[in-house]
């Protein structure tokens, strides 16, 4: 069951996420209906454009604030470091990874994703395991078509996320809490955002030129960084604190 955005407002304020994602979504106005001119004229979105153009499609200026800071965390952490930043998505993002592993037709993964948002001084920080079912593909066009594919062609790839560690946590602990310290360092005054918040829907909140355009509601993590992977909790198998980082947010 989808957890709608809601929050102890005598504990803490996280009403300056709700308040982001509002300033750059026109909150139940949507992209592939009837409404998608009224979506588009939207200030907010018109604004998100322009960041996204300024802080990565800037090659310059995407090299200076992002680039440099990957390659200072393959310095740091001696381990391969991947960007994964998407010219539509409000955020830098990447993975450190930790472990790749070949077992037969499955390759084993373990990876720390992060993402720090352009809309807003937050970031999210998830280690993700997870594995690839490599398959042959099936000769549904004939033999003699089938037969002309290359051997990469041939072959099919599916992925799993078997599992999600949100906190300092495990074999992730050493790796989550030296991240955190580096984007603290490089990005002061940023905030992580808590897995429980990040999980929950915001109704009306459609995305910006994304896979996921066509839901009516999307979770608080797509609107403030990006979907690559999904974040509900009914998805996955959750490991660690999902409040963790909830102390930054106490009043």
């Amino acid at each position: 069951m989808k957890k709608n955005f809601t929050f102890d407002t005598e504990t803490y304020n996280y009403w300056p996420i709700y308040e982001a994602i509002k300033k750059y979504y026109p909150l139940g106005i949507f992209q592939n209906d009837e409404d998608s001119a009224s979506y588009q004229s939207y200030p907010g979105l018109r604004e998100l454009e322009k960041i996204l153009l300024e802080n990565i499609h800037n090659e310059e200026s995407y090299r200076k604030d992002w680039i440099t800071f990957l390659d200072f965390l393959k310095d740091e952490f001696k381990k391969e470091v991947i960007g994964t930043t998407y010219g539509n998505s409000p955020c830098f993002s990447a993975y450190i990874k930790l472990k790749e592993k070949l077992f037969d037709n499955i390759t084993v993964y373990k990876e720390l994703h992060f993402a720090i948002s352009l809309l807003c001084p937050f970031y999210s920080i998830y280690g993700l395991d997870y594995t690839t079912l490599t398959l042959e593909k099936e000769t549904y066009k004939g033999q003699e078509a089938y037969s002309n594919l290359d051997d990469e062609d041939k072959l099919q790839y599916f992925e799993a996320i078997n599992s999600m560690t949100v906190s300092p946590y495990s074999e992730y602990k050493e790796y989550f809490i030296k991240l955190e310290r580096k984007i603290k360092e490089r990005f002061t005054n940023y905030r992580l955002v808590p897995h429980s918040i990040n999980c929950m829907y915001l109704s009306g909140l459609t995305l910006f030129k994304s896979f996921s355009y066509s839901k009516k509601s999307c979770t608080i993590h797509s609107g403030l960084f990006h979907d690559h992977f999904e974040v509900n909790t009914k998805v996955h198998l959750i490991r660690g604190d999902e409040e963790y980082g909830s102390k930054q947010w106490e009043i």
